[in-house]
Order: structure tokens, then sequence, then C-alpha cells
């Protein structure tokens, strides 16, 4: 179970509900509560739920569910202020402006380290993007830096400009570089483009000239040794880029393998016809998507192998001196792991692989008895109220 969506008041309205995600272990479920949990397929689910209790404290008083609730909101706003001041400053360039600008801007800024960097690169006027950030009336930047760069979406030099510029902070080839630089590639309005082609053109233009600038990078690709594959990780920035057709797609991985293609309106269709079928999920989504509460975050494999074996986690131990063949440490399970999340105050929900397949894998697809060794784990997917 990943958390409960709770009426607030009789109206079937999704304001009238409160989501909980990623509870405290003490907080008790009540009589109609609706339980929000990961499933294969959709199983007509019952759970016998108890009539309410308060949580008892380990000095036998009793604490409300409230001043409970409350108590975790504080941590986590603790736990985020603590995380943010330890984060390094990122690069983000973002090719090309559309709307919607200023929400996706104060969504960068919750995430990013102080003192991080967002270049914009547009054909659109300084003044047009002034213009519109104003009118949406959007909340100061605390956490980032805008630079305004005025030209092509897909300039090759003006990219490598920006490319000098991240390695010159260590963002790019750096000790910690993974995940500090990136590239958004939009749906240009800027630009004249009158059509979902035209607008679609650029983005392919864009991921060309991507291509072009990151070449030597990119040659890494094809390695097939984890040291090679880590160093081409830390030298490339994540790429990620917006479509509108299933065709223009298909283009984009072909052109560019080395970006995540995401197409808006397959995204936006598969939220609808679930809601359809599921109308008390909207809330839920609502709740992941918007700029507070709990998130879907990626953690290391050492988060959670570093607390099963009390460090770094090995596939085999170091035979002591004098002993003779001595036993590998086991690997956890997915359930030691899903516990382990638990105790640190996340949710498991599941992991990628690090054989380069970009396979996500669920909780529900693997049995819980089942050995998950570090090496088979790029990242883990947790549900949490931490950055």
């Amino acid at each position: 179970a990943l958390g409960v969506v709770r009426d607030r008041a009789h109206q079937r309205l999704v304001s009238d509900v409160d989501v909980l995600l990623n509870p405290p272990p003490a907080m008790r479920v009540r009589a109609g509560d609706k339980i929000v949990f990961l499933a294969v397929d959709k199983p007509s689910v019952s759970v016998d739920v108890p009539a309410p209790a308060p949580p008892v404290l380990s000095d036998g008083g009793e604490m409300a569910e409230s001043e409970l609730l409350a108590q975790q909101r504080e941590l986590s706003q603790i736990n985020r202020e603590r995380e943010q001041k330890h984060k390094k400053p990122s690069h983000l360039l973002v090719l090309g402006w559309r709307t919607g600008m200023s929400s996706m801007l104060e969504e960068i800024d919750r995430y990013y380290a102080k003192g991080s960097s967002v270049t914009l690169l547009s054909s659109a006027s300084l003044e047009q993007r002034r213009a519109e950030l104003e009118s949406a009336r959007m909340a100061p930047l605390r956490n980032v830096r805008l630079e305004h760069v005025h030209g092509d979406m897909s300039d090759v030099e003006l990219i490598a400009r920006w490319r000098k510029t991240a390695r010159a902070t260590g963002a790019l080839n750096g000790d910690d570089a993974s995940n500090r630089a990136a590239v958004m590639v939009l749906l240009d309005e800027s630009c004249g483009a009158s059509s979902v082609n035209q607008r679609e053109a650029r983005v392919l233009e864009s991921l060309v000239a991507i291509k072009a600038t990151f070449s030597k990078e990119l040659e890494m690709l094809s390695a097939s040794t984890p040291a090679v594959r880590t160093a081409k990780t830390k030298a490339m920035p994540t790429v990620i880029c917006e479509v509108e057709t299933s065709t223009t797609e298909e283009l984009a991985h072909s052109e560019a393998p080395f970006a995540s293609v995401l197409t808006i309106d397959d995204f936006s269709s598969s939220l609808i016809a679930q809601a359809a079928y599921h109308p008390d999920i909207l809330p839920v989504w609502e709740s992941l998507l918007s700029s507070k509460g709990t998130d879907i975050r990626m953690r290391a494999p050492l988060a959670l192998y570093g607390l099963a074996n009390g460090s770094a986690h090995e596939t085999a131990s170091a035979p002591a001196e004098g002993s003779v063949n001595a036993a590998p440490t086991p690997a956890p399970t997915f359930d030691a792991l899903r516990r382990l999340c638990r105790a640190r105050g996340e949710t498991l929900l599941g992991f990628t692989r690090s054989d380069g397949r970009s396979t996500v894998v669920f909780g529900t697809d693997v049995s819980c008895d089942e050995p998950i060794p570090h090496e088979a784990v790029e990242r883990f997917m947790v549900l949490t109220d931490r950055l």
C-alpha cells in the first residue's frame, strides 16, 4: 500500500479529500479510507479495517492523529531544508519557449539546489519572455538563476557554449556530476511555427544539434564495460524532449537514442482514460504532480544497500586472514529492501536495471523473497517527502 485517500467531507469534489501518501507507520487506517496500492492488474481488493484508534506512545499516552501528521509534515520540511543545503548547484539548458513556462520554472526552482542556473535558449525576444512571466505572476525564484539567451534553439555553437560552462563548474565530468546537468527540448512556439509538424521539426533539429555537440561522449554509448558507461553518464547531460505524435516519437528515438522522449498527448490520454475508469485516482495524481507534498524520487543503490549491510553492499565479503572459502554476503530480498526503505520514512516502489535496458521493475513484478543483488540496480524508485 502506498497510502490512503480520505474524505474530508461528503461532497464528491477532489478538493474535499486528503491524499496521504507515504504516511507514518503509526497512522491508523479508518473505515471509509480508500487504499492506494500498486497492482499488476485491476483486482478486487477488500480490506477489513478495524475501528479507528489513536496511536499509542511508548510512555502509554496517546497522540491525536492530526498531531502525528503535523509532526510528519514538520519533519519532512526539516529533511527538505537539510538536504537542500547539501545539494550542489546544477546547470539546466532549456531549448525553446512555450505556454506554461512560469509553472515549469517554479517547479524547477523547487527541486534544484540554491545557486543552480537555467539557460533559456529561444528565438523569443527577451521582452516577450519577461512579459509572459510577469503576466503569469510567477513566484520569485529562490534557488535558480535565469540566463536568457536569444538565438536558434538548434544552434550548435550556443549549445556548445552552455556545455563549456557546465564543464567548467563541474556539472559535467565532475566526481559527482551525475544528474547535475540536463537539457530540456520543448515544443517551441516562438519561431513562428503554425503547425504540429513545424514544432516537432524544431525538436528533431535540436536533438541533432545536441548529438553533434556531444559526439565524443556519445561514442561511449556502445561501450560494454561498467567503467566506461559510468564515465559516459558523468560526461553526458540528461536529455529530455517532448513531442506530440507517435511518428515523431519513433523518429526521435531513432535519431537520438540517448534522449528520453515524452509524448504529451499519450501521457494526458492515459491519465484521462484511467480517471474515467477509476475517478478516485484523480486526487492521487493531482497530489503527485503538484509542487507540494509527496513525490516519486530516484535513489542511488547505496541508500538502501548501505543500510542492509551497515556499509556499502558487496556481493562477497573479503575473507578473513587464515580463513578458507569465506561465504559470500547474501543479497537482500526485495522485502528486506522495502522494510529498510520504510524505516527511513520512504516507500519503495521498484527499481531500474543497471544493464542498460531502461527497464523499470515494480515491486509487483518481483517476488518478495527474491534476492536483489546490488549490481542489478541502477536506481531505486521511492515515494518520499524528501528531496
